[in-house]
């Protein structure tokens, strides 16, 4: 099994097991292939759709969001408002040819940045309150990015039913106690692990 197989099948088993309502399915190779007519996708990617594709993956974010991942179905229907003006559907001019958009949360979209044509494709997080298009990364690869989403439905859902924050809107130090060291199995980049340990 390869890297990007193991980080699949321990995200899918991991919002199964903590968040029961989420929905996987497996995208057939036509939709892909129709998607990549579109966008370009990477291989990374097509085996998530492949293996865990988010029928409907909903994940609760600390400040009371919800984190939703599209299917490979609806990909390039959700580009609209990003990529194309979702009433003409020309291309948006401040929007980056090379960032697919993958989910949002509330509307702020996570993006693979597609610009390597081997990768790797890192994941980046931007917001729709800012002046301008300035997504930041947040992970080195889907891989990495799923390795550490599955870290956070593990303990902030799975042990703590997101009960993580303090009366002053800070994580707690039992959270942070868990989720550090998880965080750091999968990177020893300062900016990652600040973003992934301190979610609010």
């Amino acid at each position: 099994m390869s890297q990007i197989e193991d980080a699949i099948n321990r995200f899918r088993e991991s919002v199964q097991t903590h968040l029961s309502k989420s929905r996987f399915g497996h995208a057939k190779p036509a939709t892909i292939s129709a998607a990549r007519r579109r966008l370009t996708i990477p291989d990374e990617l097509a085996k998530f759709y492949e293996l865990a594709d988010p029928q409907s993956v909903k994940i609760p974010t600390v400040e009371g969001g919800i984190l939703t991942l599209y299917s490979a179905k609806s990909l390039v229907t959700k580009q609209k408002g990003f990529r194309w003006n979702s009433k003409n559907g020309r291309k948006l001019p401040d929007w980056n040819d090379d960032w697919l958009v993958i989910g949002d949360e509330d509307g702020d979209p996570f993006v693979v940045d597609t610009r390597l044509k081997r990768g790797p494709h890192p994941v980046l997080r931007d917001f729709r309150n800012t002046e301008k298009w300035l997504p930041t990364r947040i992970a080195d690869d889907l891989g990495q990015f799923l390795q550490l989403l599955t870290a956070w439905v593990d303990i902030l859902v799975g042990e703590f039913s997101m009960k993580v924050l303090d009366k002053d809107d800070t994580l707690l130090d039992k959270v942070e106690e868990l989720l550090a060291p998880r965080v750091e199995e999968h990177t020893d980049d300062p900016d990652l692990i600040d973003y992934w340990t301190y979610p609010v």
